[in-house]
């Protein structure tokens, strides 16, 4: 395809080279792969970024046939993949933060204060994996330990996220408080934004 355009477009007439431009309705981008297919015997190594199926649409738009599909693969990075966990780690911990802002607004519903503990049992004395889960969700929001008044920079980034849901419920965290006794709860204090 290419060949006949670029001979048709640049022939010589007179021993003139003609100027005319060659104008391709193809995505500029993904041509350097089509190029790489050409130079490197079909072999293509794509990014994270460049569809394989787009790729083997522009092979066949520029007249390519029996294209081996499987000798295009695809190439990740780490810096790639290292964000796609992080971006699942926070919708982890965004879901965690609301199983435990619907456990408030639940205890809401019955006495009408923003003030909820959270044990780290229930209320038959035992452990079970919600309570366990809501406790150690609320323990990392704690605003000060009674034993140390330090706020982790780990601490700090938890409540902004934790913040970050509530402000959908036009709610703040006020204060998160850990006890210290035995079988423990941890104190959440919330307020209207």
């Amino acid at each position: 395809m290419m060949a006949r355009l670029a001979s048709d477009t640049w022939s010589q007439s007179d021993g003139v080279i003609s100027t005319n431009a060659l104008f391709i309705e193809r995505d500029g981008e993904r041509f350097r792969y089509c190029l790489d297919y050409m130079r490197d015997g079909g072999i293509v190594h794509l990014p994270p970024t460049v569809p394989k199926a787009a790729l083997l649409q522009d092979l066949e738009y520029y007249g390519f046939q029996h294209v081996d599909e499987s000798k295009i693969s695809m190439r990740g990075s780490m810096s790639m993949f290292k964000t796609c966990f992080k971006h699942i780690d926070s919708i982890k911990m965004d879901l965690k933060y609301f199983e435990l802002i619907e456990y408030c607004i639940c205890l809401y519903q019955q006495n009408a204060k923003l003030e909820f503990e959270i044990p780290r049992i229930n209320n038959t004395g035992e452990k079970d994996e919600k309570h366990k889960r809501l406790f150690d969700t609320a323990s990392k929001l704690i605003t000060y330990e009674r034993s140390s008044e330090e706020r982790s920079s780990e601490t700090t980034i938890n409540q902004n996220q934790f913040n970050s849901c509530l402000e959908r419920f036009g709610l703040k965290l006020k204060e998160c408080v850990r006890s210290n006794t035995y079988n423990g709860f941890c104190s959440i204090n919330l307020d209207y934004l």
